[in-house]
């Protein structure tokens, strides 16, 4: 059985470190035949349909930046290309992981530091789930993120992120992604819950030390002044603290 076949065996333990070498051929390798072969194993690999499973052992053994970044790629492309076919409790499985791993990411300052690149993808990937679940199958998602905000400042000004990723999904970057009519009920409810996330930039400009924290918030209220109601431009608090911050 070559590296390759034991790579692609889902039936066995994933052998991190033969990975980590695989994946780094790729990028030292200077024999074009290895590499075709090299770039084939890993379309065959994201293309599995366990790929997904192997995502979370990918990440907490290896220590390789090259291998964490496959194995984020191998989540998005599960994401993008299978999400709809996967059972409910995989597409469970797969949201609950990413939460977790997200909030575990950004909780504290230094993980934060060490984790950046992988976070910002991991991001995406949320945004990408939830524009197939969100609103109908993850109707609280607005007051979570909003909820888990208040309880810790660097965890905060990621989920401002992730909401500014999302608004810029549902009101730029959607139209050749999305049917007319899933557009509309993202762009209605996220109006909607507006009110919830008004409150959060709200707790941020009253209480966050954190300068990235923030920043983040306005460049994320930025986004939202294409398509917010004016009554929270005039007709709240938002003018005085943003003119007393």
């Amino acid at each position: 059985m070559t590296e390759f076949e034991k790579l692609l065996d889902f039936s066995q333990p994933l052998d991190v470190n033969l990975l980590d070498q695989v994946v780094m051929a790729m990028y030292t390798c200077k024999d074009d035949s290895q590499r075709r072969q090299i770039n084939a194993f890993m379309t065959s690999f994201q293309e599995h349909p366990q790929a997904w499973s192997r995502v979370d052992g990918i990440l907490e053994q290896t220590k390789c930046d090259q291998s964490k970044f496959f194995a984020l790629a191998t989540l998005e492309t599960c994401v993008k290309q299978r999400w709809k076919v996967l059972p409910p409790d995989q597409r469970e499985a797969i949201k609950s992981y990413i939460v977790n791993i997200i909030v575990r990411y950004s909780s504290d300052e230094e993980a934060l530091r060490r984790t950046k690149t992988q976070l910002g993808k991991l991001n995406l990937i949320l945004v990408q789930i939830l524009k197939h679940e969100w609103p109908h199958n993850w109707k609280d998602f607005i007051p979570q993120i909003v909820e888990s905000g208040k309880t810790n400042e660097t965890l905060c000004g990621n989920n401002m992120q992730i909401l500014k990723l999302l608004s810029e999904e549902v009101f730029e970057f959607s139209l050749k992604q999305l049917t007319s009519k899933k557009i509309d009920d993202l762009k209605e409810r996220l109006t909607e819950e507006f009110q919830l996330i008004y409150q959060l930039c709200e707790f941020v400009m009253q209480n966050a030390k954190n300068v990235l924290t923030l920043q983040t918030t306005l460049q994320c209220f930025l986004r939202f002044l294409f398509w917010i109601p004016l009554y929270y431009v005039f007709e709240t608090q938002l003018i005085d603290m943003l003119l007393h911050k």
